[in-house]
């Protein structure tokens, strides 16, 4: 019987769950429970309450930022335990929130023992971002006045999940965002570790470099050659972003332009024979505005691409994003509001109007839902996957979108988690 182990903590515990459920990831050969909560501080009672009255055969703890709960310290009534509020950042405080969380962490071990590990993915996002803008920092020793990894590490060497080392080298791949949350390469790593936790198996500097490459290469192994993703200036931010830093991973055969940059090459850009277009842009319907005149303009820039570019695609990526948040208020029954299918600016018209836009299928909730970040308006990994899929197919059904990633990423966990010293699993 698989065991059962519960993964808490806070909004990194809801995105592994969100990941595991909705198919980005294959699934675990343990039983897992999930109990994720954003901006939650440890020492919260509902992590207590919850601990002290089920069984477990491990659990597995994802620290959270040790600022979190600071709104305890507010001078009102209403104070709430969860998130940070900026004014009321200070050493005092800091200092308490970090006694606090250190007090609740050794009650737990008391209770659990060897039964509990404890990741300090935030701690260690922190040091990183320190150390990269060089705070803290005097002769060459980095020092934080509260909180240090090193101390954790040296209290906790018993039950802490120990990867101490990409404070200093690994955080830019592992991490989608400013809060830290988990990149498809962070998800290699806590897949590994929760699966080996109880024989306290850490993950080494090369281990994890191996894990890259494993799915760096896979990953330029797919069939996408000559790729041009043309993105309107925001969406062509936050995908160079990622980029950049590695969080999402490049393909060999992918050019990135923003439209002003594609649109005055023009005549000039010697695209490769076969080349796939895919045109991201930032067209949303939004009340009060004037959605005529934007769509005016969205026209007219369809019009300067395809004066040189006949053949292309395009997704209305900003508006979807705001269709998903819809959505996923709805599944949570907040309010939220569609737009009216009918409509001349509704997603659903637009589609059916440009022949060429890849139709998402906006009926399929779990779909749609499995291809964004929970947060922000970047695709995550399998949603970029299907970009690039999109643009070298055209349109292609969620089904089998879904069959051919899950081979993917299926078979890239499996290699990425053999041994890296096995010369038959080699990738260089």
């Amino acid at each position: 019987m698989p065991k059962k182990m519960l993964v808490i903590g806070p909004s990194h515990v809801k995105r592994l769950e969100h990941a595991l459920e909705y198919g980005i990831l294959p699934g675990s050969r343990l039983t897992l429970e999930f109990l994720g909560r954003d901006g939650m501080p440890i020492w919260h009672p509902v992590f207590t309450k919850h601990l002290t009255s089920a069984d477990y055969e491990h659990i597995f703890v994802i620290v959270g930022d040790f600022r979190f709960g600071n709104k305890i310290f507010a001078k009102t009534e209403a104070k709430q335990a969860d998130g940070v509020a900026k004014e009321l950042i200070n050493f005092d405080n800091d200092q308490k929130l970090y006694e606090k969380s250190l007090a609740t962490i050794d009650e737990w071990i008391a209770l659990f023992g060897n039964k509990i590990t404890f990741l300090f993915w935030d701690l260690l996002g922190r040091e990183f971002t320190n150390r990269h803008e060089n705070k803290y920092t005097i002769d060459g020793q980095y020092r934080h006045p509260v909180w240090n990894y090193d101390d954790v590490l040296e209290r906790y060497q018993a039950n802490i999940f120990n990867v101490g080392f990409i404070n200093k080298v690994g955080m830019n791949r592992l991490a989608v965002d400013s809060a830290n949350h988990f990149s498809m390469f962070a998800y290699l790593m806590i897949i590994d570790a929760i699966q080996h936790v109880e024989n306290k198996k850490y993950l080494t500097k090369e281990e994890l470099e191996f894990k890259f490459r494993v799915l760096d290469k896979k990953f330029n192994q797919l069939p996408l050659d000559h790729i041009y993703l043309v993105c309107d200036l925001p969406i062509f931010r936050r995908l160079k972003g990622a980029l950049d830093s590695g969080a999402l991973p490049n393909h060999s055969k992918l050019k990135l332009f923003t439209t002003q940059e594609f649109i005055e090459l023009g005549e000039s850009l010697s695209l490769a024979g076969g080349a796939k277009i895919l045109y991201l842009n930032s067209f949303r319907r939004i009340d009060g505005e004037d959605n005529a005149a934007k769509y005016r303009r969205l026209v007219n820039t369809l019009n300067k691409i395809s004066q040189n570019q006949p053949v292309f695609n395009l997704v209305f990526y900003d508006y979807l994003c705001d269709y998903i948040v819809e959505l996923r208020k709805k599944q949570q029954e907040q309010p939220f509001k569609l737009p009216d299918p009918e409509d001349v600016c509704s997603l659903e018209t637009l589609h059916k109007i440009h022949a060429n836009a890849i139709s998402y299928p906006i009926d399929d909730f779990m779909f749609l839902h499995s291809l964004f970040e929970l947060s922000g308006r970047l695709p995550n990994f399998k949603g970029f996957f299907y970009l690039l899929m999109s643009a070298w197919l055209g349109q292609t059904s969620a089904e089998f979108v879904n069959f051919y990633y899950r081979n993917f990423i299926s078979d890239v966990f499996e290699m990425a988690n053999e041994s890296f010293a096995r010369t038959d699993v080699a990738v260089d």
